[in-house]
């Protein structure tokens, strides 16, 4: 059986859509397109989509796609200059210090390896706690430039 992925909106120029975790949206390796987001919803709307940003494999989420170049270059010109900010919920295992802060440590990537470094490029997190756990922090998380697995590696710093 063929997965369905469920339609958040769509109109003639995007595609919002909610990503299951498990599953990448572009083929990577040993994955081809037809098993990822981008391949099932060409399969499943019959008609050719442009990637505006992706979320981890095993991140579940809002991502948007547009429908032609034009508005493609228009929805990624709006995240590239931050103009759309993304806003993530994460489980932390531990308990923050802090009930809301800024994490601001440069992030390299060098294939993937992702790190902290003083001379990657600027990495900005803001969070918020939203509850604590005995041992777990769950928080909203939101990314000012966003890079590979940056939500992840500045909450590890802490």
């Amino acid at each position: 059986m063929k997965q369905q992925i469920g339609i958040i909106y769509q109109d003639e120029n995007i595609l919002i859509v909610n990503k299951p975790s498990g599953m990448l949206v572009i083929p990577g390796r040993n994955v081809y397109e037809n098993e990822t987001l981008v391949g099932i919803l060409k399969n499943q709307l019959r008609q050719r989509l442009w990637v505006v940003h992706i979320i981890d494999r095993d991140t579940s989420g809002i991502l948007v796609f547009a429908k032609n170049p034009e508005t493609h270059r228009n929805i990624s010109a709006q995240f590239e200059n931050s103009k759309v900010r993304k806003k993530y919920v994460a489980l932390l295992s531990g308990v923050l210090e802090e009930n809301q802060g800024k994490v601001n440590k440069p992030l390299i990537i060098s294939g993937r390896d992702v790190r902290i470094d003083i001379t990657g490029k600027e990495s900005i997190t803001d969070f918020k706690v939203l509850e604590n756990f005995r041992s777990y922090t769950l928080v909203s998380a939101s990314p000012l430039a966003s890079r590979r697995h940056q939500i992840r590696i500045h909450f590890w710093s802490l």
